[in-house]
């Protein structure tokens, strides 16, 4: 039986309810920790999501084995994102456009969260945000509140991603023929 990603979120659940009680440990390691997770949760969530979709509705070109293998080695965090980006720009239903422009800008968000988190010493680390740069307070109680909303709104619009890769065929189609 495979790893449910799902566990890294409730691991983040987990470590943000009891950081009080977690010892010889600052609040912002624990708080880094917990976007990590989240992140990779959403991550690896996604990537399962879409190889299966593509795998299931797309296996004909051997383009979607292609892109799928771009989902597990190299870059595989802007293979995912590059490709969210695209389907954002598909000409579909209104309210399904909405909810992956809402899953793209929260993983991209969070995946900024994520690499201040795991690779910044610095504290407040910054992020490159809206042309310029916001710190990101790791210190603080209310600190992880952000990246837990990204989170939720990632899981909240699974579905209306899912439902673009099963009903436009033809335009999923043409953004697989044309990866790179």
């Amino acid at each position: 039986m495979d790893f449910d990603p799902q566990e890294f979120g409730n691991i983040a659940q987990y470590l943000r309810d009891n950081r009080d009680n977690i010892e010889n440990t600052s609040k912002e390691c624990v708080n880094r920790v917990i976007v990590g997770r989240l992140y990779y949760s959403v991550f690896l969530i996604l990537r399962k999501t879409i190889d299966e979709e593509l795998s299931d509705k797309y296996s004909g070109l051997t383009q979607t084995e292609k892109f799928i293998d771009s989902l597990y080695g190299g870059s595989v965090h802007n293979s995912l994102l590059d490709f969210l980006e695209d389907i954002k720009t598909l000409d579909i239903d209104q309210n399904l456009q909405t909810g992956v422009r809402i899953l793209y800008n929260s993983v991209d968000l969070l995946k900024e969260y994520r690499v201040a988190a795991d690779y910044t010493l610095s504290s407040p680390p910054e992020i490159k945000r809206n042309g310029g740069k916001e710190k990101v307070f790791f210190d603080k109680d209310n600190s992880i509140s952000l990246p837990e909303r990204k989170f939720k709104n990632i899981i909240d619009n699974m579905g209306k991603l899912v439902e673009i890769l099963r009903n436009n065929h033809d335009q999923i189609s043409d953004i697989l023929i044309n990866w790179n």
